[in-house]
This record gives structure tokens, C-alpha cells and sequence, in this order.
């Protein structure tokens, strides 16, 4: 009971500081292009990276058990 009284109060609390801001930033809609490729991973861009805006995105692909995944990403990102 104590642990639920807590939890509605700090919900209260942070709903009642949020404030919210429109996100005016354009929607990049660009066809992701393969950058590097492991056993367990891929690596995509969308976007630039030459963007002075810095309107670029980076996804990663990852499939396999935790530890599997964690080392795709590790040699991903290297």
C-alpha cells in the first residue's frame, strides 16, 4: 500500500513539472543506407552526417541472445 501511495505521489509530482514542447523539427523520410554489417547486426544511416544541422539518424539492427547482441553492437560502433 505504502509502495503505491509513493508511486501516485511522484507521478503527481513530475506530471504537475512537465511542461511539453511542439516539436517543430522537419521529418527526415529518407531511404536508410546500409553503413557496416556483422554477424549479428546491422548498421543503417538516414540522412547526412555532413549536415551542419545535424539532421541525421543512425539505426541498429540487432538480433540474437543478450550477449550476441551487445558484441554486434560493440563492433558496430567501433
Amino acid at each position: 500500500m505504502k509502495a503505491a501511495i509513493t508511486f501516485i505521489t511522484l507521478l503527481a509530482i513530475a506530471i504537475s513539472t512537465c511542461t511539453i514542447v511542439r516539436n517543430e523539427l522537419p521529418l527526415i523520410d529518407e531511404v536508410p543506407t546500409l553503413i557496416k554489417s556483422v554477424t549479428n547486426g546491422q548498421k543503417y544511416l538516414i540522412g547526412d552526417i555532413k549536415d551542419p544541422k545535424g539532421n541525421y539518424l543512425y539505426i541498429v539492427n540487432l538480433k540474437g541472445t543478450p550477449k550476441e547482441m551487445g558484441k554486434a553492437l560493440g563492433q558496430l560502433y567501433t
